[in-house]
């Protein structure tokens, strides 16, 4: 058995979250919510870099999940079932995690710092859509605008499904979306 708990790591975010929704992001300190869930703050530094790998540290390997959501596409797949590919892998991911994903974008409105860390890793998702769209043979500017779409859309998407109380999944309303906008286009 480690030295600490197993669920440490939850604990320690599930208070941290708690505490940024109810005092700010800056308004909180990583010896804080380690105290508040009876740890030290060497503790909170063993699972987490900063205060803001609490609420991103959990899409490490998102970006290599969609190079592949892509590359290993069946041949001669559409380039709206490759985008539909990207949106079910990162809906798989999200979907059981819902009330969660509400409380971390509460957070991250509100603080300039963790929206332009939000930003910046949704282009690297973009850019691995777009490494994955490249392996397939697309030209790179025409892969980078596929993924640039794909992660325009699914952004929005994903912000009506956080307001949103129904049971309606992230992948089916990237489908309607995408369906709407192909329709718009012509």
């Amino acid at each position: 058995m480690g030295r600490w708990p197993p669920d440490s790591a939850a604990r320690l975010k599930a208070s941290a979250v708690a505490l940024f929704k109810e005092r700010g992001f800056a308004g909180v300190t990583a010896a804080e919510i380690a105290s508040s869930v009876g740890m030290t703050e060497r503790t909170f530094f063993r699972h987490f870099r900063a205060k803001e790998d609490v609420l991103f540290e959990d899409y490490s390997g998102v970006g290599e999940s969609l190079v592949a959501a892509v590359a290993d596409a069946p041949a001669g797949a559409s380039v709206r079932a490759l985008m539909q590919e990207v949106a079910d892998r990162l809906g798989e991911r999200f979907e059981a995690q819902r009330d969660e994903h509400r409380a971390f974008a509460e957070v991250v409105s509100k603080e300039p710092a963790l929206r332009a860390r939000e930003l910046l890793r949704d282009q690297e998702w973009s850019g691995a859509v777009a490494e994955g769209f490249r392996s397939r043979g697309f030209p790179p500017a025409r892969s980078a605008l596929i993924a640039a779409t794909t992660a325009a859309t699914f952004r929005i998407v994903y912000g009506e499904w956080l307001k949103d109380r129904s049971r309606t999944k992230l992948a089916t309303r990237f489908a309607a979306a995408i369906t709407k906008l192909a329709s718009d286009l012509q």
